[in-house]
């Protein structure tokens, strides 16, 4: 018996299309190799979801968090990638769903979800490993940070990918 028998497919969502922003952390020059594209290339790589400005330069929910929160980790220069046809992005917005995931994976359920007693060990341990493996990305968009102990330290939207097969390289952006 396999476990896509037993348990319910987790959400996946509908990335194809969508412009992904990705900043570099401010020194770094955010240049981009093929090598980098690879599938085989290991890391995980964060995106979050384009928007072209009137003045043509970019932004995302990312970079403009960046840019009140931690202005330290903003860079007025940017990658645009395209997310191609087929991309498996699991969703992952709140709490429910995260158990969700973590159930589908035979990972269990957390002892408590209440903030004094959050269960440290089961997010420690969550299957991100066995997430990777068997799809290209997780997306989130953050919901009430007071009821989602587990995903509530998500800021914005953003989509973490595990295999950049997936992202077509349109070129350096200008962030404002």
């Amino acid at each position: 018996m396999r476990i896509d028998d037993v348990l319910p497919t987790p959400k996946l969502y509908k990335l194809d299309g969508t412009l992904q922003l990705h900043i570099a952390k401010e020194g770094n020059n955010p240049q981009i190799s093929e090598a980098f594209l690879k599938p085989s290339m290991p890391g995980i790589f964060w995106t979050s979801t384009a928007k072209q400005n009137k003045d043509g330069n970019y932004s995302s929910e990312w970079s403009d968090w960046c840019k009140v929160e931690m202005p330290e980790w903003f860079n007025n220069k940017g990658l645009l990638f395209q997310v191609m046809p087929g991309a498996r992005v699991l969703q992952m917005n709140n709490d429910n769903e995260a158990i969700e995931i973590s159930k589908y994976f035979n990972h269990g359920e957390p002892k408590s979800r209440w903030w004094q007693h959050s269960d440290v060990e089961w997010s420690r341990n969550f299957p991100w490993k066995k997430v990777a493996e068997k799809f290209d990305g997780l997306h989130h968009i953050p919901g009430n940070r007071i009821t989602n102990i587990y995903t509530g330290a998500y800021d914005v939207e953003s989509t973490v990918w595990f295999n950049r097969s997936h992202l077509k390289f349109l070129g350096n952006v200008n962030v404002t």
